[in-house]
């Protein structure tokens, strides 16, 4: 600040003499100005001189700092200002982490973006504006001037609300489709991809999601025409329709699995607590065939209402806890570090300078069934030891090397958890996975509270428990073009889990302990044959958006099959930051409970 000031306060004196000498020069000699003799005039210049260096002046040199003080604030400001902008506009164009769906409004500013790929939203054609306002005014009147639900399609908000005749209605719906995508903008290797296909730079494709991935059966055909010597047309190809894709999802689940979210975290509220806690996911799916029956998520937002954010399952992730025990008990099974049925007594660990671990509660007596029916992190801990090939002793060290950490994650990965799940939505980001190798972290690592997974990677994992084999998740049952079938959907098996038959019917077997007795127990109707794993997390948030997280959390997840024999249906629910340990009081509210025993209830009672 001292150079700087002493910088500008000379710049300003040295312009503060240039204009008192302009002054002096500008105006015009008169003929009656009266002479002076040189000695005088050298007199009034050395005043002048003396004045415009204000030796003595502190009123001054105070008046000068002054100015430049707050110049330099200014400055700092404004420069400030700059880089805020320019990071929250980079930030828009970086986005990753939902669909941009728009059934009605025109007006929604999130543009999400593919990784790595930038988009900068254009300005928007006044015809296109006119096309999708229409369209919304007609929407309106059809639906006496009520918000049409969002999940409805536009094709089916057509035929409701504007005409009942299907081929106008068709056509209505294409142009505003067209006008609703208009905004949209592809990459120029995308561009030249379909280029290279037989588009042309005026044709509507699908941008993101399942409109992308099976934009070559939705896209139809266009009808060719010969151009006569006369230079009219002449019709030698019909256009045809696009074909129709038929989604896995069931439509009653689906709107249940929402509902449900939305009352348990409205619930939620009213617990202690619960000020962090906003977004719950649901997920269901055929666990034999990797077909997803529903797929939720709900964020309560500041005002009271509710935002869809169901595409976050592919690409956020979270640490799940005692849920992932279910694959790492498995590194005990495959290479001989427990005795199936061997009892041990649930106690603590203490490694060198790391505080000491322990299970929730003691357990008492426990064998791997047992271990995993209440969730005895001891258990976990004692088989990761043995790996690094030690025997336990307090204030040990570990030694533990990236080699054990791999082994784990293999095991994992076979399941389906720190891997893609082949999901057909383009844009999927499998969990994060940690660099540090540390022997505390190994533990940790054992019982999830180490590495992320994303709900499609635990809806995965558990399906996987259930048939023994790691399958692609698919939203797409067939693809059909009216009553013709031109594609239908067959299981995608990636690899087989990597344990024995033997060891993965002892997973189950625990599973089911953990719902008939276990932490479980209260999740399900009483006397359902279900099996499953429950977990609570530490998690962290940056509540204060600093970019540093300030505040530890808990989070809690369920997930399980059922029925556990030939099982029908598998369930995720996840509930992030549902708690936290600085409140008044240790109220804890069990929303992943309640949403898995309402979903478990209706599944129950309807299928």
């Amino acid at each position: 600040f001292g150079v700087i000031g002493s910088s500008v306060t000379g710049v300003v004196r040295i312009l503060v003499k240039g204009f008192l000498w302009l002054l002096g020069k500008s105006g015009p000699e008169s003929s009656n100005t009266p002479q002076m003799d040189d000695e005088t005039q050298e007199d009034i210049e050395d005043a002048m001189q003396r004045e415009l260096e204000y030796p003595d002046s502190p009123i001054m040199q105070a008046l000068f700092e002054g100015m430049v003080f707050a110049i330099i604030i200014a400055m700092i400001i404004a420069i400030i200002y700059m880089i805020r902008t320019y990071v929250k506009t980079f930030n828009k164009t970086k986005k990753l982490g939902s669909d941009y769906i728009e059934y009605i409004s025109p007006d929604d500013e999130n543009v999400r973006a593919d990784k790595d790929v930038s988009k900068v939203k254009t300005k928007e054609p006044r015809e296109v504006r006119s096309v999708r306002k229409l369209y919304k005014k007609h929407i309106l009147k059809g639906t006496g001037g009520k918000a049409p639900d969002e999940t409805v399609l536009p094709s089916v908000l057509t035929t409701e609300n504007i005409t009942a005749d299907s081929e106008l209605s068709e056509k209505i719906t294409a142009v505003y489709e067209k006008a609703r995508y208009s905004r949209e903008q592809i990459t120029k290797e995308e561009k030249d991809n379909y280029l290279n296909n037989g588009y042309e730079l005026t044709d509507l494709v699908g941008i993101s999601y399942l409109e992308k991935e099976y934009e070559e059966y939705l896209k139809g055909k266009k009808a060719k025409y010969k151009v006569n010597k006369d230079y009219t047309l002449s019709k030698i190809e019909e256009e045809e329709k696009g074909n129709d894709l038929v989604l896995s999802i069931d439509i009653d689940i689906q709107q249940k699995v929402d509902e449900i979210l939305k009352d348990k975290i409205k619930l939620g509220k009213k617990y202690g607590n619960t000020e962090y806690f906003k977004d719950s996911y649901a997920l269901v799916s055929n666990p034999l065939s990797g077909e997803i029956i529903a797929i939720g998520g709900a964020r309560l937002n500041d005002d009271d209402t509710f935002s869809d954010i169901s595409l976050n399952t592919i690409n956020k992730s979270y640490t799940i806890g005692s849920a992932v025990k279910g694959a790492t008990i498995g590194v005990g099974y495959k290479y001989n570090l427990i005795t199936p049925g061997a009892y041990v007594n649930d106690s603590c660990v203490k490694l060198y300078f790391v505080p000491e671990k322990c299970s929730f509660k003691r357990l008492g007596k426990v064998n791997d069934l047992t271990a995993l029916a209440n969730s005895s992190n001891y258990y976990q801990y004692m088989i990761a030891i043995k790996l690094t090939g030690n025997t336990y002793k307090p204030n040990m060290k570990l030694n533990a090397t990236i080699k054990h950490f791999d082994i784990y994650r293999s095991m994992l990965a076979s399941f389906g958890l720190g891997v893609k799940t082949e999901i057909d939505l383009p844009g999927e980001q499998k969990g994060i996975i940690g660099k540090t190798v540390a022997d505390d972290l190994l533990l940790n690592l054992a019982i999830g509270q180490y590495d992320t997974y994303t709900p499609v990677e635990v809806l995965q994992y558990i399906n996987s428990v259930a048939s023994g084999k790691r399958m692609a998740l698919s939203l797409m049952k067939e693809i059909k073009n009216k009553d013709k079938v031109i594609l239908k959907n067959e299981i995608n098996v990636l690899n087989d889990v990597d344990l024995n038959l033997e060891s993965l019917e002892r997973i189950r077997e625990g599973m089911r302990l953990v719902l008939s007795e276990g932490t479980g127990k209260f999740y399900v109707p009483k006397g359902l044959d279900f099996a499953g794993k429950t977990g609570t997390s530490e998690s962290f948030l940056d509540t204060n958006n600093d970019g540093k997280v300030d505040t530890a959390t808990i989070s809690s997840t369920f997930t399980g099959f059922y029925p556990s024999e030939d099982p029908k249906f598998s369930l995720v629910v996840i509930t992030p930051n549902v708690s936290h340990k600085e409140g008044k009081t240790d109220a804890f509210y069990f929303g992943a409970s309640k949403i898995t025993k309402d979903i478990v209830t209706f599944l129950k009672d309807n299928y």
